[in-house]
């Protein structure tokens, strides 16, 4: 019989994070932003290290991902630059917008082929990003997303809502283990019918 306590330590507020943020230089939108992106404390780390200066960051994401093959962007939207990951999202969205086909059938294909986590994780990532278009005009964001409210202006949210549901349902059936291009194929294919008519 093991006489040995199990700890568990709460993790830390997201305010107690952002007063981390503000103290190592950051404005209080710019800490927002960053929490909103980051899947943990590891990819908070060099920010809190080092400042950062964000704008920059955000710019040299979107060039490359708009400059990406599709190899490269399913590296950059799996990736654990989070800034990277949320603009090669963002950018695929676009393309899916304009009909994209060749990113979203070689897309679907590679990002079938990671490890299952990292997949699931872009589908946490995407139903994040649908959900900042659904709420969009209703509740003004944390942050200035240039890139985003470009998408916004393109789709109906009523659309959006029903992605946001469909991405869910892809979700719990990569859960299951169901083949993992045919999930992301069919989202892909699907942000088309966002754009207004």
């Amino acid at each position: 019989l093991s006489r040995s306590r199990i700890v568990r330590l709460t993790p830390p507020s997201q305010e107690d994070t952002l007063a981390k943020l503000t103290a190592a230089g950051y404005s209080e939108e710019e800490g927002r932003y960053l929490l909103a992106l980051v899947h943990n404390e590891e990819e908070l780390r060099d920010f809190l290290a080092t400042h950062e200066d964000l704008a920059a960051l955000r710019a040299q994401a979107e060039e490359r991902t708009r400059a990406a093959t599709p190899e490269e962007w399913i590296a950059a939207v799996t990736g654990s630059d989070p800034i990277l990951r949320h603009a090669g999202i963002l950018v695929a969205v676009g393309r899916f917008l304009d009909g994209d086909v060749e990113l979203a059938v070689v897309g679907a294909r590679l990002l079938a082929r990671v490890e299952r986590a990292k997949g699931v994780l872009f589908l946490e990532d995407l139903l994040d990003v649908a959900f900042a278009m659904v709420r969009w005009e209703a509740i003004s964001p944390p942050y200035e997303d240039r890139l985003l409210a470009s998408l916004c202006e393109r789709v109906r949210p009523e659309a959006v809502l029903a992605f946001c549901r469909r991405v869910e349902e892809r979700y719990q059936a990569l859960e299951r283990y169901a083949p993992p291009e045919s999930v992301f194929l069919s989202l892909f294919l699907a942000i088309r019918r966002l754009a207004h008519a």
